[in-house]
């Protein structure tokens, strides 16, 4: 997160849990300040569509006042991938112990969707909280 934000990209964390269960998370994990900084973040309070619907994110690139295809979203699930590219957004997998058995089934849903398909240009990027959590 500190390395994209010095490059200048901004950074916003969108979650489908409940406002408060993730402010929690990320105060304890980013600390004060660096929660603060962020360019957005949004909960599942946030939207009346949670996950696969692309609606966070887009709502997400709204604020931030991008185009959502100069976004880059970092995803630990099948759900969040297919919502990320719902909203016409490039997408980074991930896992975490509770998503770990979707990478098959992912590689195999989504063959071209590696590093080299987001590596030439990154103008933004929106983390899933799951992933800060782990």
């Amino acid at each position: 997160m500190d390395e994209a934000r010095a490059a200048g990209l901004k950074v916003a964390v969108c979650s489908a849990a409940t406002k408060s269960s993730v402010v929690f998370t990320l105060k304890s994990l980013l600390g004060e300040q660096r929660f603060n900084s962020l360019d957005c973040f949004l909960a599942g309070d946030d939207v009346d569509k949670k996950k696969p619907n692309p609606l966070i994110y887009q709502v997400a690139a709204q604020k931030l006042g991008v185009s959502p295809s100069d976004c880059v979203v970092v995803e630990d699930s099948t759900i969040g991938l297919e919502a990320a590219l719902g909203a016409g957004m490039r997408c980074i997998i991930t896992y975490t112990p509770s998503t770990k058995q979707q990478v098959g089934l992912i590689a195999g849903d989504y063959p071209s969707n590696g590093l080299s398909h987001v590596a030439d240009r990154v103008g933004h990027l929106i983390i899933c909280c799951s992933m800060l959590r782990s």
